[in-house]
């Protein structure tokens, strides 16, 4: 074996010693804040933020729960609809509601509004929110969501 061999296979080693595995979708059942479902695949939400302004009330859900977070949804729906079952036909998505859903192979921009379906977002009591999306994605692909709960409000 040459020595540019024997170089390459010691950085490839090292690099393998020092990358170790991460479960970052790892359920704790007294975690798990909610779910989803993308193109029939469930998953559960383990992590949620949760901002207002004077206009809109927006989340960002994932199933990550600590780290990068190559998987997450995008929402935000304008104060005036709070409360309110909602046609997403009804509504217009870029201003009304942005949505974006990005997973490491899958991209919805916002760009794109969603087909067919509802959504809300309830404000309960002492800060609760309920979040309910049950639509089809541009190209059809069905998403639910279903979230429940004042986790990561800032």
């Amino acid at each position: 074996m040459n020595s540019t061999m024997k170089y390459f296979l010691a950085i490839c080693a090292m690099v393998a010693a020092c990358t170790k595995p991460v479960d970052d979708t790892a359920t704790d059942s007294a975690r798990i804040l909610g779910k989803y479902s993308f193109d029939g695949k469930v998953e559960n939400i383990l992590s949620v933020e949760h901002a207002e302004t004077d206009s809109e009330v927006s989340f960002v859900f994932s199933p990550v729960f600590k780290g990068r977070r190559t998987t997450h949804i995008d929402f935000s729906l304008s104060k005036d609809f709070l409360n309110m079952e909602l046609d997403v036909e009804e509504l217009s998505h870029s201003e009304d509601y942005h949505f974006t859903y990005e997973n490491p192979v899958w991209y919805y921009s916002q760009a794109w509004p969603l087909k067919m379906g509802t959504m809300w977002v309830k404000e309960l009591e002492d800060g609760v929110m309920d979040v309910y999306i049950d639509a089809q994605l541009h190209d059809g692909t069905p998403f639910t969501l279903s979230y429940t709960g004042k986790e990561g409000t800032r």
